[in-house]
């Protein structure tokens, strides 16, 4: 039996507080006529933690960092495809809010901010309700704003037997600055606040060159 199909999608559940108490993201969609949560489809060339960033930000017009991951859905598509949609947490900070410039339009009519309890109503799916869930146990716990800790081996470089140099001098190949170049929006998607760096010239050139 030839195995489906599987469409790749991610997305996030979006939070904020207002007047003290936990709030998250729900949007109307206007084609579908339904409530979900913000997510879509991977782009050629993206990995998942790049469309989830870039998805919210047209659907929603705020720009956010991931946080913590809070599940994956899988479902079957009405075209018998399946369906696999990873999320994260997301913080919208109150800058995010003034910044976001979305407009009612054909993709996302309204956006709405409901408590946990009222967007787990509110919600058309019930994979979308699973995820909520993770996130409240998440936010029972006391975890909302987390920091990733990303840990990156360098990216190819001159093979040793072709450098004439001290190993630590060997400086990245050319599939090396394109694997560092690549990296940037998927790193960038969690907004990194430092960078520590072995000083082999390899490492060194993995961090500038992305």
């Amino acid at each position: 039996m030839t195995p489906r199909e599987t469409v790749y999608a991610s997305g996030a559940v979006c939070w904020r507080e207002i007047g003290g108490e936990l709030h998250v993201l729900v949007i109307h969609r206007t084609q579908h006529r339904d409530i979900s949560l913000p997510k879509g489809k991977v782009d050629p060339g993206e990995t998942l933690p790049q469309t989830a960033v870039r998805e919210i930000r047209e659907e929603t017009g705020f720009k956010v960092a991931l946080g913590v991951p809070v599940g994956v859905s899988k479902y079957l598509m009405p075209n018998g495809k399946d369906k696999e949609v990873h999320y994260w947490a997301a913080h919208v900070t109150d800058k995010a809010i003034l910044k976001s410039d979305f407009v009612p339009n054909e993709e996302v009519e309204a956006l709405e901010w409901l408590t946990l309890a009222e967007a787990r109503v509110a919600v058309t799916y019930d994979p979308d309700r699973e995820i909520l869930d993770n996130f409240m146990e998440f936010a029972n716990r006391g975890v909302r704003e987390t920091f990733a800790i990303t840990v990156l081996r360098h990216a190819t470089a001159v093979s040793p037997s072709a450098w004439p140099g001290s190993d630590d001098s060997r400086p990245l190949s050319e599939l090396g600055q394109n694997q560092a170049r690549k990296l940037v929006k998927t790193i960038g998607a969690w907004r990194p606040r430092r960078i520590v760096s072995s000083s082999a010239k390899r490492c060194r050139h993995t961090v500038k060159a992305g």
